[in-house]
C-alpha cells in the first residue's frame, strides 16, 4: 500500500512540474514576441464623397483662364481649377445666323428685269443647330460668292453634288433669254446650269444664279469678230459673268468653226481656270482635243431640245437625250428660257423616262 501512494505522489509532482515549465515557456515567448494591435477598420456606414473639380479651359486672357500655354521650350501646359465655374452649369450656345439666297431677278415674259422675292428662312434654334448638308441644289442657299476666284474658277464655282453612280448623267443648260419667268425652274429643285451672255450689262445676274445654287457659264455673244483681239474680247466676256465655271460657244454664230479661233478660246479659258463647251458638229472634236491637251474641263452639247418650240417635240428630244446618256454614260442638252420649253421640261421631269437618268450640274460631265 505504501508503495502505491509513493507512485501516485510522483505523478502529481510531474503534472505540477509540467505546468510550471509551460507557464515559463509562455512568458518567455510573450516577452520575445509582443502582440501588435491591428489597425482600425474603415467605417463603411458613412463613406466620404468627393465632388468633381471643375476646370476653366475657356478662351480669355491668362488672368481669367485656367490654361497656361507656353512656348515649345516650356513645360507642359498646366490646368488649374476655376473658382467661378460651377459643375453642371449649362454652356451658352452660339447663335448661328443664316442668309437666304436671292432668286435671280430676271425674266418677266416681256423682256424686263423683275425681282422675285425669295423665301425668308426662319432663324434656327441656337441650342440645337442641325448640320448643313454637303449637297447644294437649286432649292438650297449657297454662301455669298467672292469677287474673284481664289483658285481655279471651275473648282471654286462648281456646285457641290453627290453622284448616283447607278444612273447615267444628263446636264441641262438654259440660255437666259428674259422671255419667261423662271420661277417654275427654281421650284423644280433640279441642278440646272444657266448660260449668261458675255455682253450682259448687269453682272449681278450671274451672281444671283450661282448664289441660288445653279452653275453658270459665260455664253459667247452673237457675231464675235475673229481677229487679233479675240482673246481680249473673251477676257472681257468672262469678266462680265462672275462665278462662271466655263465658256460656252454660241450656237448660232460660234467661233469654234474656225480652228485658230478655237485654240484662242480654249487657251484663254484655260488661263482663267475655266472649262469650255462646244456644240456637236461645230468644231467640238478639235476643241475636245485641245482641252485634253491643256488638261482642262470640256463638254459637248449633244442636242438642242427646243429647236422646234412645241411641247411634245421638246419632251421627245429629252427622251432621245436620255437614250444617248444611257448609251454613252452622259449627255448635255441645250435650251432657252421660253414658256413652252420650261413647261415641257417640268412635265418631262415627272415622267417615268426621267427616272432613268440623274440630272446633274454640267461640271459633273465636264471634269477631265
Amino acid at each position: 500500500m505504501a508503495k502505491r501512494r509513493k507512485s501516485g505522489g510522483g505523478f502529481l509532482r510531474g503534472v505540477l512540474y509540467g505546468l510550471i515549465v509551460s507557464v515559463a515557456i509562455f512568458l518567455g515567448l510573450s516577452l520575445g514576441f509582443p502582440l501588435v494591435e491591428p489597425a482600425p477598420m474603415a467605417s463603411v456606414t458613412n463613406p466620404v464623397q468627393t465632388a468633381p473639380q471643375a476646370f476653366d479651359v475657356g478662351p480669355g486672357s491668362p488672368d481669367d483662364s485656367g490654361v497656361s500655354v507656353g512656348s515649345s521650350s516650356d513645360s507642359l501646359p498646366s490646368i488649374g481649377s476655376s473658382d467661378n465655374l460651377s459643375t453642371g452649369s449649362a454652356v451658352e450656345q452660339p447663335v448661328v445666323a443664316t442668309q437666304s439666297a436671292a432668286v435671280p431677278d430676271i425674266g418677266d415674259g416681256a423682256g424686263n428685269t423683275v425681282e422675285v422675292a425669295p423665301d425668308v428662312a426662319s432663324e434656327p434654334d441656337p441650342v440645337a443647330v442641325a448640320a448643313q448638308p454637303d449637297i447644294v441644289t437649286a432649292s438650297e442657299s449657297a454662301p455669298s460668292l467672292p469677287d474673284a476666284a481664289s483658285g481655279e474658277a471651275f473648282d471654286v464655282f462648281s456646285v457641290p453634288f453627290t453622284r448616283d453612280s447607278d444612273l447615267p448623267m444628263l446636264a441641262i443648260v438654259f440660255e437666259d433669254t428674259l422671255e419667261a419667268s423662271l420661277q417654275l425652274l427654281f421650284n423644280a429643285g433640279i441642278p440646272l446650269t444657266f448660260a449668261v451672255s458675255g455682253d450682259v450689262q448687269d453682272r449681278q445676274v450671274s451672281r444671283n444664279f450661282r448664289e441660288s445654287g445653279f452653275e453658270v457659264l459665260t455664253l459667247m455673244p452673237d457675231n464675235v469678230p475673229i481677229d487679233a483681239n479675240l482673246s481680249q474680247s473673251i477676257i472681257g466676256f468672262i469678266e462680265n459673268v462672275p462665278a462662271s465655271i466655263g465658256v460656252i460657244d454660241n450656237n448660232n454664230t460660234g467661233v469654234m468653226i474656225d480652228g485658230t479661233a478655237t485654240q484662242v478660246l480654249i487657251e484663254t479659258a484655260a488661263v482663267n481656270g475655266m472649262g469650255t463647251i462646244a456644240f456637236a458638229g461645230a468644231g467640238d472634236i478639235n476643241a475636245r482635243n485641245l482641252a485634253q491637251f491643256y488638261g482642262k474641263p470640256f463638254g459637248s452639247v449633244h442636242r438642242v431640245i427646243d429647236g422646234v418650240a412645241e411641247n411634245a417635240a421638246i419632251k421627245n428630244a429629252l427622251d432621245r437625250a436620255t437614250l444617248t446618256a444611257q448609251t454613252s454614260g452622259s449627255a448635255i442638252v441645250y435650251a432657252r428660257t421660253r414658256d413652252t420649253t420650261i413647261q415641257a421640261l417640268i412635265e418631262w421631269i415627272a415622267s417615268p423616262r426621267a427616272t432613268r437618268v440623274q440630272i446633274v450640274p454640267v461640271s459633273q460631265i465636264m471634269r477631265p
